[in-house]
């Protein structure tokens, strides 16, 4: 009898051509119809969300609300950048390179950046190896054995927020082509810091990035690779998209996301 609200973050397991594991699959298909009916309210990371969910269960129109959600104050912090001396030598990590975050996982399309990133031309390649950070997910086995003894690749694993930050902050460009999203915070937390941004033309991603990033088809390597190549070779536009991530990356903030949440909780305890 007490009424429940319900935050969706995305609809993985119900999109056409996006890796999911099957009992992920098995459990939302189970559960989610009876959750919509049941809930007083959804919350929805992104109107992208909003809009999947409705697609496929248009009687939850009537009580579907959109509360994005924010980046942690700790990226784009000041003097996070200058970190990077001390990540250098626990990481072994270079100058330059591209940076992606995420889970070891196929829905991030990692292995497509993977094939981008060795195509580049041989100066920007060896100059700009790629950085990889987030956990081993599942299906990974492919891309490791990909990476393994890579000199132009390198796999950090899990890092905490600090360093995280500092990576973001001291990356030549970031790149997240994956190809489905909630939401993305990973393309939020790099624009806050003033990471130059490349993500995918699908799903939230450009809801969240606006104009503060440039887009990419994730399932084609010739794009990707174009453009890394492009802001690999060119400091003006990597500090012109700079500048716009960081104006975008300010419209979010998590005192909005708890403001707008609490709105909705008090509906409903008005009922």
């Amino acid at each position: 009898r007490v009424p429940s609200a319900i935050i969706i973050h995305d609809l993985v397991p119900f999109m056409p051509g996006v890796p999911a594991l099957r009992r992920s699959r098995w459990i939302e298909w189970a559960t989610l119809r009876l959750a919509i009916a049941r809930a007083a309210a959804l919350i929805c990371d992104s109107q992208s969300t909003r809009d999947d969910l409705l697609e496929r269960y248009p009687q939850a129109r009537r009580n579907t609300t959109v509360v994005p959600l924010a980046a942690s104050a700790v990226f784009g912090a000041p003097g996070r950048g200058a970190g990077l001396e001390r990540l250098r030598t626990r990481y072994h990590l270079p100058g330059q390179f591209v940076l992606s975050v995420g889970t070891l996982e196929p829905r991030k399309n990692l292995k497509r950046l993977v094939d981008a990133h060795a195509g580049l031309p041989d100066e920007l390649r060896v100059n700009h190896p790629l950085v990889l950070v987030g956990p081993t997910g599942w299906d990974s086995e492919g891309l490791l054995q990909t990476v393994s003894g890579s000199d132009e690749i390198q796999i950090l694993g899990c890092v905490e927020d600090g360093d995280l930050a500092a990576l973001y902050a001291s990356c030549t460009v970031f790149c997240y082509p994956s190809l489905y999203e909630g939401f993305g915070l990973p393309v939020l937390e790099a624009m806050q810091s003033g990471a130059p941004t490349i993500t995918s033309d699908v799903s939230s991603l450009p809801e969240v990035a606006g104009d503060g990033a440039r887009y990419v088809d994730p399932r084609s390597v010739d794009e990707i690779r174009a453009a890394l190549r492009d802001l690999l070779s060119s400091p003006n536009e990597r500090a012109e998209l700079s500048r716009r991530g960081r104006a975008r990356a300010a419209a979010f903030s998590w005192d909005r996301t708890a403001a707008e949440t609490l709105t909705v909780l008090e509906s409903l305890a008005g009922r």
